[in-house]
């Protein structure tokens, strides 16, 4: 009798754990869909004709799209010395601009930030118009290969979630299609600690 409960207990435990796996498997695919098609769109992939992310999607299809993200991922890395001394010179008159009693910053609160589209630059007035525009051309005076909403995206696209997802996606479409299954180095990317969607 002992041991019945106990079996009963335990593949409760074992139920939940299952439901558990599968809710945090499906919030990780949904945020390498979302990261995958939001690149994807933003860069008009295929001129607008993305590849519906399943299995049964000729494998070929999956493959070009995944190298062709992947290339600019690794070009928005490769400018990454030129952003950060774009940012750094923005930054700077930023601080003299704070200095001389002008605020050119945006103020977030951190523990709940507003959604990507309410950060806006500030309203130019008569008194940060000088400031502003000294901002802006410093930006100005250095090149981005992408823009920061591009940027952000493939910040968000570049992860382990995404690179597992193309992973597991391209090996079920070739055992499907019966394709020898293709082989991969390391799962690279940031490691997000939680997704939350």
């Amino acid at each position: 009798m002992e041991h019945d409960l106990a079996q009963q207990i335990y593949d409760k435990f074992d139920a939940a754990q299952q439901q558990a796996e599968q809710v945090s498997i499906s919030k990780t695919d949904e945020y390498a869909i979302r990261a995958i098609t939001d690149v994807a769109t933003a860069f008009k992939y295929n001129r607008g004709e993305i590849p519906v992310l399943a299995p049964s999607t000729e494998y070929a299809a999956l493959n070009k799209m995944k190298l062709t993200l992947e290339s600019f991922v690794q070009a928005n890395e490769d400018d990454l010395p030129d952003r950060m001394r774009k940012l750094d010179a923005a930054w700077k008159v930023t601080d003299e601009a704070k200095t001389n009693g002008i605020e050119l910053s945006l103020k977030v609160d951190l523990l709940n930030p507003p959604p990507i589209e309410a950060l806006v630059p500030p309203v130019e007035t008569a008194e940060n118009k000088e400031w502003l525009k000294k901002q802006r051309d410093s930006l100005a005076a250095h090149d981005n290969v992408f823009s920061t909403k591009k940027d952000f995206l493939l910040q968000a696209y570049n992860t382990t979630i995404v690179d597992s997802y193309w992973q597991d996606l391209l090996t079920e479409a070739a055992k499907i299609q019966n394709l020898p299954e293709p082989t991969f180095d390391r799962i690279s990317g940031t490691v997000l600690v939680d997704v939350a969607v």
